[in-house]
């Protein structure tokens, strides 16, 4: 299972000293509200920790460009996102001739999802997939496998397994040191799945071994 390249680098607007510093600035608790993933999570810009303010400015247009030609998708090919949020990888997809699907557990984000893409995503939970098998011709995640309870993290893999007829690919944070590990959940508490790199490849050789992976160390070298 060699490394996936890394699609999303050029979209990062921080690294690992920027967010140290944002982390040490921080003040005030995860809400209730945060911790569903609503307007808290993405959009308060006074709680200090968070997106304060996910907005759409397409800095994952080159992303989305790169990942069609990598896996050769033409007009036309049916992509699911799971974690998509307000849908701003979509966009880039569906600009480019994709058919685009999008799965999140947050309300909030869909229905605050970019308009192009509004009507393609739904409210829902990766570990039950409402799609046929073999639906899409690529299934992605981007930094939502941290996010899912690992009661149903194998499920969850599984499914999308099930609903790909071609690639998989996962971006995947992740820490190497317990400081690295213990930073990621002060960083974003929502985190319910942080391992090292040799602990996912692990997961996936067993359970998804056909699927592209790609780590970023969040508070580390990468």
């Amino acid at each position: 299972m060699p490394a996936a390249p890394d699609f999303f680098g050029a979209a990062r607007a921080r690294n690992a000293t920027d967010r140290r510093a944002a982390l040490a600035r921080a003040t005030q608790a995860a809400t209730a509200d945060y911790q569903s993933f609503g307007f808290d999570y993405f959009d308060n810009p006074d709680l200090g920790i968070g997106y304060g303010g996910y907005c759409y400015d397409g800095r994952y247009a080159q992303s989305a460009a790169d990942i069609l030609a990598h896996y050769k998708l033409a007009a036309g090919a049916r992509i699911l996102e799971i974690g998509c949020a307000k849908g701003f990888v979509l966009v880039e997809f569906a600009a480019r001739g994709a058919t685009v699907y999008g799965l999140d557990a947050s309300a909030y984000a869909v229905a605050h999802g970019h308009e192009a893409v509004r009507r393609c995503l739904l409210v829902g939970d990766v570990a039950t997939l409402p799609f046929a098998d073999a639906h899409f011709d690529l299934v992605i995640g981007k930094e939502v496998l941290p996010h899912i309870d690992p009661s149903v993290l194998d499920q969850a893999l599984k499914e999308c397994g099930r609903v790909a007829r071609g690639a998989l690919f996962f971006d995947i944070q992740c820490g190497e040191t317990p400081d690295e590990r213990n930073a990621l959940n002060a960083w974003d508490p929502t985190h319910r799945v942080v391992h090292p790199e040799a602990w996912w490849r692990d997961r996936m050789a067993t359970l998804l071994p056909q699927a592209d992976l790609h780590f970023k160390r969040l508070f580390g070298s990468r």
